[in-house]
């Protein structure tokens, strides 16, 4: 999935737009350990969380997720924006729960993959 597919899918906004990939994995957390536990590098990534600061963006760099989807329209300071351009990282943000994020994106991923079963 791409990142404007992603975008429009989840009602979200762009706020930064760094390094494109096409997103085969999804991480959906608070906790910046599991990130760093559970993440593998070298996939594209996209993490979905409701943490809106610092300590997320510089998880995501050390496990190299190039995309990070905050949810629940938290506020996201110009800090927050500099880090992701420096770092290119793709900077999301929507107004939906976490819940409902990973439940679009689950149904979409699973009609895709029956689509292309029967195909």
């Amino acid at each position: 999935m791409n990142v404007d597919d992603l975008a429009k899918l989840i009602d979200a906004k762009v706020i930064c737009r760094g390094e494109e990939c096409e997103i085969k994995e999804f991480c959906c957390t608070d906790l910046m350990s599991d990130v760093l536990a559970y993440t593998h590098e070298g996939e594209c990534t996209a993490l979905i969380t409701a943490l809106s600061n610092a300590q997320a963006l510089r998880t995501a760099e050390m496990v190299d997720i190039k995309t990070v989807i905050i949810v629940r329209g938290k506020a996201i300071e110009k800090k927050l924006v500099d880090i992701a351009a420096d770092n290119e990282i793709t900077l999301l943000s929507t107004e939906l729960s976490m819940f409902d994020v990973a439940g679009k994106i689950k149904e979409t991923l699973d009609l895709q993959k029956e689509k292309a079963k029967n195909a």
